[in-house]
């Protein structure tokens, strides 16, 4: 008899195929190894791919998303920065509303040879991150357990793992074959906590994909949220709980709750204040935070009163108290926490700083974060530049272990550059003498750090100390890169973390020469950036572009809307407005492209005509669209736009 084909009928009568039936024992399965050997170096080259072509985009986005409580914390920050860069990766529109792995997706579809793989591999973009707890472990296998959908999975153990059964583990699970990974990595939080389970569970899907970056800022700051004061009335830390609990369920960021308990915390030792129920007082605590220290809208009184079971004449008693009581030290509380969008991670440095010992306070969320991803780029680039690769598949296996081990450390250096570098990465975290000190010495290693400069420029207490430090700061950078690594290297700087620092200075002398009405030699430093750097991670062209239109260069300003073109930014957009304005007047495009600008950021409007009050606040990060970005155009722009009236009048009909 012969063998039936694998596509007859099975001769057992079962009126199956014979390949899905008798036959199927005969099918040769590839080991799952192989396919996941192809997948993690999809994985790997997904994590190069990031990093190589859109590091500017990961940077950009991450500042959108400071984490307050974090900012004292490096090893947490630098877990946290991972963590929301592999959140970044999979789930954030970088262009034309796809993210970077869709981006990739797309390059290695048709490269991949197994079906099996290219599923699987599709199937990334619908992961869903979430909490694990880590139920055992072996040499080669974890198993851990979803504590949302209670699902059970097996990861791989690298040796380098040093987790423990027991604890938890906060990621983004992709589905390799028979088994999965985190992507980039896995983050170990601390032992099982009661808090993290009920957070996690409270969400859905697609709350905790859209919520994930202050998830895992909770996560890994759960076990120190907790405020070391001291109470001489247990009332009174009732008071602060209770204030804490409210604030937290509506998402308030650490920072200011902590900001809140340290005002309660001064009020008490200077009133001491008698009181029977605790919402009272919590009530009145949260007004006085709400309307000095969040941003937007803020509940009212009689809202609070509500919400805390109390009465609104009650609450607004206590206000006043509160704020008649603290007076100036209320005052000194918001100045220093909401000058720069910036509150300490310990409210003892502040308290502190209130009785007179006027400790260091951090300069803000996105110079901490341009530092850690500086600090870790130009770490990267030194131990690549050490290996000595094969091929480039070895050279993004090298880079996925550095990424997902987060032992990324600095090669032992000898280079002066480098040394003082390091002086001066930490000199732009500290203030006062310590850094004045970071400073000198790292001058005194290598003279030519245009960052030193710069540094001394921020702190100079005069406009003419300043021009004249950050001019310094370019001519060090200038000598410190040498004319022949400007031939050899224009068009190509920022990629290159070394030239980071002249590129910094040269952009702050430039804003300062404008400042003092040098436009066409601040021009001249703008445009040159650009010809360094064309991918613009520096945001130069977003400077350049009004000082074109204020001195009528209208061609340039049309050469560099061309040159960026695509770019939506109410910058671009509503300045593009204003060069068909000054150059042709009111045309049906210019009527047209106002139409489109106002779609992009309806926001706008209000601010340029004057039916808002335009704020004095600066913000560290803005969206593409948002009120934020209107309220920053209209800062800088509103003098343009006062010369161009009749086009005012159309907007204000429109």
């Amino acid at each position: 008899m012969n063998k039936p084909g694998r596509n007859d009928p099975c001769p057992c009568g079962s009126r199956r195929k014979y390949k899905k039936c008798h036959g199927a024992s005969n099918v040769i399965e590839i080991s799952p190894t192989r396919y996941n050997s192809e997948l993690e170096l999809l994985h790997s080259g997904l994590i190069a791919f990031a990093f190589n072509e859109y590091e500017y985009e990961l940077e950009e986005i991450s500042q959108k998303f400071p984490q307050l409580s974090l900012l004292d914390d490096e090893e947490r920050m630098e877990s946290y920065m991972v963590g929301l860069t592999a959140w970044i990766i999979l789930y954030e529109p970088i262009h034309d509303n796809q993210t970077i792995f869709d981006i990739y997706y797309k390059k290695q579809q048709k490269k991949i040879k197994h079906e099996k793989v290219r599923r699987t591999f599709a199937a990334w973009s619908g992961a869903v991150p979430s909490i694990y707890v880590i139920l055992s472990k072996t040499e080669e296998k974890a198993t851990l357990q979803d504590v949302r959908t209670k699902d059970m999975y097996n990861i791989s153990v690298r040796e380098e793992s040093d987790f423990e059964v027991g604890s938890m583990a906060i990621g983004i699970l992709i589905p390799f074959v028979q088994e999965h990974e985190f992507l980039l990595t896995m983050l170990e939080v601390f032992d099982v906590n009661e808090g993290i389970i009920d957070m996690a569970e409270a969400l859905n899907d697609e709350e905790f994909v859209e919520d994930f970056p202050d998830i895992l800022a909770k996560a890994l700051t759960m076990e120190i949220n907790t405020i070391e004061l001291e109470w001489e009335n247990p009332l009174y830390e009732m008071v602060a709980n209770l204030f804490a609990r409210h604030m937290r369920e509506k998402a308030t960021d650490e920072g200011i709750i902590k900001a809140g308990m340290l005002i309660w915390k001064i009020f008490t030792e200077k009133a001491n204040p008698s009181f029977k129920k605790l919402g009272t007082y919590a009530a009145a605590l949260e007004y006085v935070v709400q309307s000095s220290l969040s941003e937007g809208t803020f509940q009212s009184q009689s809202e609070l009163a509500k919400e805390y079971d109390t009465t609104s004449g009650t609450v607004s008693k206590n206000v006043r108290k509160i704020i008649e009581t603290l007076d100036e030290e209320l005052e000194e509380i918001i100045d220093e926490l909401i000058g720069d969008e910036v509150f300490p991670e310990e409210v003892g440095d502040l308290y502190d700083k209130i009785d007179g010992d006027y400790s260091d306070v951090d300069e803000g969320i996105i110079g901490n974060n341009h530092v850690t991803m500086e600090k870790t780029m130009r770490d990267i680039q030194k131990a690549v530049e050490k290996q000595d690769f094969d091929s480039e598949e070895e050279m993004r296996q090298f880079l996925n272990e550095l990424l997902t081990n987060q032992e990324i450390s600095s090669p032992v250096s000898t280079l002066p550059r480098d040394i003082a570098q390091d002086k001066l990465y930490e000199a732009q975290q500290a203030k006062g003498a310590k850094r004045k000190k970071l400073v000198k010495e790292a001058l005194e290693i290598y003279p030519n750090s245009p960052d030193a400069y710069a540094l001394m420029a921020k702190d100079a207490k005069t406009v003419n100390e300043q021009y004249q430090l950050y001019h310094q700061a370019v001519i060090a950078g200038e000598e410190d890169l040498g004319k022949e690594f400007f031939r050899e290297n224009k068009g190509h700087f920022w990629l290159m973390t070394e030239t980071r620092p002249y590129m910094r200075a040269k952009a702050d002398f430039a804003t300062i020469q404008y400042n003092l009405g040098e436009k066409s030699s601040a021009i001249t430093h703008y445009e040159e950036l650009l010809e360094l750097n064309p991918n613009d991670n520096q945001g130069i062209r977003y400077q350049l572009l009004p000082v074109y239109l204020e001195e009528e260069k209208y061609e340039e300003a049309k050469e560099l809307l061309y040159q960026y073109d695509g770019d939506n930014t109410a910058n671009f957009l509503f300045n593009n407005v204003l060069l068909h304005y000054l150059i042709d007047g009111l045309t049906s495009k210019t009527k047209s492209l106002l139409k489109k600008a106002m779609k992009q950021n309806p926001y706008v409007k209000a601010y340029l005509t004057g039916k808002k009050p335009v704020p004095k606040r600066t913000y560290n990060s803005i969206g593409i669209g948002d009120e934020k970005e209107a309220i920053v155009y209209v800062q800088e722009h509103l003098h343009i736009w006062k010369e161009a009236l009749p086009l005012l009048s159309v907007l204000e009909k429109s």
